[in-house]
């Protein structure tokens, strides 16, 4: 996946701790979705999720995002350069499209790589609508008030992505 090339690269740093966090991050991912689809049961959810939900959908009114239902959490590959990952929310802001990343913790330097060098060049492969999409890291952690939204604008990342790619793939040989 993207996310194992950023470590294998040396660009990711696997987590600390017990793993809770890591656990908790991917409950708040689920959670957002099927309240993205319309399927959220909020009387069964767990109160440590509902923060993270009033955040996304805070993101979601202010910043006038709708998500594209049928590409989220959706695994795609990259058929030239062998890399695979799964963007979390394509969508359209304001009416151009983007591709989100959806971050509960707090900011890494890799975040930025993942979905600006990997995740939205690799989604364009696939979707042309994509192609030149914004692309964006929606953080919210716990005990924000609001969803901090950072635009990944440097245009060397989806180069530096595929030579990072490139290095791990060339071990092999």
């Amino acid at each position: 996946s993207g996310t194992r090339y950023l470590q294998a690269g040396g660009y990711q740093h696997g987590w600390h701790g017990n793993g809770e966090a890591a656990t908790l991050g991917r409950y708040k991912h689920e959670a957002t979705a099927y309240d993205d689809w319309g399927d959220l049961d909020f009387k069964a959810l767990n109160p440590s999720l509902l923060a993270a939900v009033e955040l996304w959908r805070r993101f979601k009114q202010e910043d006038g995002f709708e998500p594209d239902l049928d590409l989220m959490e959706r695994p795609c590959f990259h058929p030239i350069y062998l890399y695979a990952g799964t963007p979390d929310v394509p969508g359209t802001r304001k009416g151009k499209p983007c591709v989100i990343e959806k971050k509960f913790g707090q900011p890494e330097r890799w975040h930025a790589l993942q979905v600006g060098g990997g995740y939205t060049p690799m989604l364009a492969q696939h979707y042309p609508k994509y192609h030149g999409a914004d692309s964006l890291l929606v953080y919210m952690p716990d005990g924000a008030e609001r969803p901090q939204v950072v635009p990944v604008t440097d245009k060397k990342l989806p180069a530096l992505f595929l030579s990072i790619t490139a290095c791990v793939n060339g071990r092999s040989l």
